[in-house]
């Protein structure tokens, strides 16, 4: 291990290193969780205990255990605490690009193209967008370190058996029970095996055709477990998961590979888009930012062609059919989407690490260039420079976008607002869609979005005084847009006098009342009560103390058809309603 961060090229690695850690942690400090985090931690506090149902629950079409714990860990121990999750997917992150130097300096032990090749792996700004988002950080970056795990422990098998080594069986198990790991973190993980295999194929010692019955024949024994794992994973995803059929044109179909490899994955790799439209989660990049990469693509292929190693032909296919099959899976889970969906920089991501395995393959055992030493040194630290230097114009204007400013702000000044008195009582409402979509129903209310905060929030109890939550997360009195209010009491001062048994209050209705609506009750008393409170088919109870005030009641939809508000008393005391007021809450302004 020594070896391998030694000397420049291993200082030079270092610093790579280093420029991840400080950058993308920069960027990570400033963001904040979004959409699916909400939901899918608030599932998991609502688990009070870890059960084999919950790890193997159906989350939107997947199977994801090592997810279901991670949310389940954040909701009962660290809820919205973002640096902790933050600083996991950072650290998980610079393992990843540690791994892949490792790997990279076994296939091209020595050779300065190993650098350039590490910037495309740390930088590429297609691991940006889901590196940002909590969710979608746990679907890229583990599977991915494992896959580059299991990778690394194979080449190192092949190497071990070349020089007849011992332990060839030990690196055997631990490239499987990555695999297995990384199934664990999402289904994508099942394209390390088509990894592998293309690993085994590329660095066969045959040639032609013959390198597939050669990879087959000589890595039987993992093959064998793979196979079995891989057949034995479809068959749980799919006995687990009941996901529709996801209908589409053929037309529409061809609009997303084209979206997905000739304006997504090419500029990505290249470090674009310099300049792009973002469409809530898409990224559409201009004509010439697609032209300028697709010429880059070609001419690094050419070159991988004209100075590669044997297997530069084999190396180039393995990562077309590695492409194809992630196309093909989103193709299955959501060509519904249309177009946009293969913009999507979540469902590319993964292709950077393939990208740069398949090239430092395809360039492995190839003639170094008869240069200078300091010119081999002068055009990795151009490459290098240049790719930094692109992708920090495609972040600079990226990450703005994706970096949850609102999502932070809502739940900043909410936090913030019930700091200065956490006995607030809020009135319940749909989270606002930046936050999370309104198309999870009742889970998308706030008092489900919320439920794992550690202040407790209390809504929709009768209080004297209900508060609503803005837009911005800040806590407002209510006001009724005024639908219903009381007629004048038969009893002078008091209004409506209350005292054993049910006082009947009628509403008279300036417009049809439908749907979830308050209720103000202004009320005085001379000692403490309790009152039960009637609205068409709901009961409530509420606590009267001395003197005047006014009493909030939420009433739900379903409490409908309501003309009148009945308040039944029970003791001696005379409870004075002197005026009611029903309709929709909004916020003061």
């Amino acid at each position: 291990m020594t070896r391998v961060w030694s000397g420049r090229q291993g200082l030079v690695a270092i610093a790579v290193l280093g420029v991840t850690a400080v950058w993308r942690g920069l960027l990570l400090k400033a963001s904040y969780f979004n959409q699916d985090d909400y939901y899918l931690t608030t599932r998991a506090y609502h688990r009070a205990v870890i059960s084999w149902d919950f790890l193997f629950d159906d989350a939107a079409g997947h199977v994801q255990p090592a997810q279901q714990l991670a949310y389940w860990l954040v909701a009962h121990h660290a809820p919205f605490e973002w640096g902790q999750v933050a600083t996991a997917v950072l650290a998980v992150e610079l393992l990843a690009v540690a791994v892949m130097w490792h790997l990279l300096s076994r296939l091209l032990p020595g050779r300065w193209v190993r650098l350039p090749l590490l910037a495309v792996f740390a930088w590429s700004p297609l691991t940006l967008v889901p590196t940002l988002w909590w969710s979608a950080a746990m679907g890229l970056w583990p599977p991915m370190l494992f896959m580059l795990l299991a990778t690394l422990a194979f080449v190192r098998a092949q190497d071990r058996r070349r020089q007849q080594a011992r332990h060839v069986w030990l690196d055997v198990v631990l490239c499987v029970f990555a695999v297995v790991v990384g199934l664990t973190w999402h289904e994508r993980g099942i394209l390390a095996i088509a990894v592998l295999m293309g690993v085994a194929i590329a660095r066969s010692e045959r040639t032609g055709w013959r390198r597939l019955p050669d990879a087959v024949a000589r890595w039987w024994f993992l093959w064998l477990p793979l196979a079995a794992l891989g057949a034995g994973y479809l068959v749980l995803h799919r006995t687990l998961t009941a996901v529709e059929s996801q209908q589409a044109t053929i037309g529409s179909r061809l609009e997303i590979v084209t979206a997905f490899v000739y304006r997504n994955t090419v500029p990505g790799l290249a470090s674009g888009p310099w300049d792009a439209k973002v469409l809530g989660g898409a990224i559409v990049p201009p004509t010439w930012v697609e032209v300028l990469s697709a010429v880059l693509a070609v001419a690094a292929a050419v070159a991988i062609i004209w100075r590669g190693g044997r297997a530069r032909w084999v190396a180039l296919v393995m990562l077309l059919a590695y492409v194809a099959g992630d196309v093909l899976l989103l193709l299955l889970g959501r060509a519904g989407f249309g177009e946009i969906i293969g913009l999507d920089p979540r469902y590319t991501a993964d292709i950077v690490a393939v990208a740069v395995l398949f090239a430092a393959v395809g360039l492995e055992d190839a003639a170094p260039l008869r240069l200078r030493p300091w010119f081999h040194q002068g055009l990795a630290a151009v490459g290098v420079l240049l790719y930094v230097a692109g992708s920090a114009l495609t972040t600079a204007h990226l990450a703005p976008r994706f970096e949850n400013r609102h999502d932070r702000t809502f739940v900043t000044n909410l936090r913030g607002d019930l700091a200065k008195n956490p006995y607030q009582v809020l009135v319940d409402r749909l989270a606002p869609p930046d936050i999370l979509l309104p198309l999870l129903g009742k889970e998308a209310l706030l008092s489900e979005v919320f439920a794992p905060l550690p202040e407790h929030l209390v809504f929709d109890a009768p209080t004297s005084k209900l508060r609503a939550v803005t837009n911005d997360g800040e806590l407002v009195d209510v006001r009724i847009v005024q639908v219903a209010s009381s007629e004048p009491g038969p009893d002078g001062a008091c209004g409506y006098a209350v005292r054993t048994g049910e006082t009947d209050i009628p509403l008279a209705f300036s417009a049809p009342l439908s749907g979830r609506v308050v209720v103000r009750l202004q009320v005085f008393i001379d000692r403490e009560a309790d009152y039960a409170v009637r609205m068409g088919s709901w009961t409530g109870t509420v606590h009267v103390v001395r003197g005047p005030q006014d009493i909030w009641l939420v009433v739900p939809a379903d409490a409908e058809p309501y003309s009148s508000i009945s308040v039944r008393g029970t003791g001696p005391a005379t409870l004075c309603v002197v005026r009611a007021d029903v309709g929709p809450p909004v916020a003061k302004p």
